[in-house]
């Protein structure tokens, strides 16, 4: 005989976003999120488009650890892509390790493997991490307005004039309005 079956884990992700950015109060420039998640979202009550669009305003980036597992696609994915989407859009970075199918994961249906390959991974996406959110610079441009969208192009160069092929540069996707 079974009993009932367990209630889904539900995660509020989105809600969390937004607590996390209260949290931060007045927000300086550099500032950051970093969440250890699976991606997962089924119980905020904020919608995704009301998430990124404050993380945007607010100008925090968001850095995620994701935990990820093999799945068949669910009306969760949209969600999930817009999470992604607010990664990209905040300036963050994103990095993660694959779940495996397996007998011992009977709780969440996947688990991970502790292997010297995984430590390592980890090890150096933590490094990218810090880096990331650590080596942060403000970058002030004057440009003319102007309605229609136009592209932005940043090189680094060395003492030289030479492309520094050893920086990563990330920022937010729409740059805010000059006040």
């Amino acid at each position: 005989m079974h009993g009932p079956d367990p209630k889904p884990a539900r995660t509020a992700l989105f809600d969390a976003i937004l607590e996390g950015l209260k949290l931060l109060g007045v927000v300086q420039p550099g500032d950051a999120i970093y969440a250890i998640t699976d991606g997962g979202e089924n119980a905020s009550h904020a919608p995704g488009a009301q998430t990124k669009e404050a993380l945007l305003q607010s100008g925090v980036r968001l850095f995620v650890f994701l935990l990820t597992e093999p799945l068949p696609p669910s009306p969760q994915d949209d969600n999930m892509d817009a999470f992604l989407e607010m990664v990209h859009a905040s300036g963050g970075f994103l990095f993660g390790i694959p779940g495996r199918n397996g007998p011992f994961a009977a709780t969440w249906g996947f688990d991970y493997t502790y292997d010297k390959d995984s430590r390592d991974k980890v090890s150096m996406y933590t490094k990218e991490l810090n880096i990331q959110v650590g080596g942060f610079w403000t970058l002030e441009l004057a440009a003319p307005s102007s309605k229609k969208e136009e592209k932005l192009k940043l090189e680094v160069v060395d003492h030289e004039g030479r492309t520094r092929k050893d920086v990563w540069v990330t920022s937010p996707r729409a740059l805010p309005a000059a006040k």
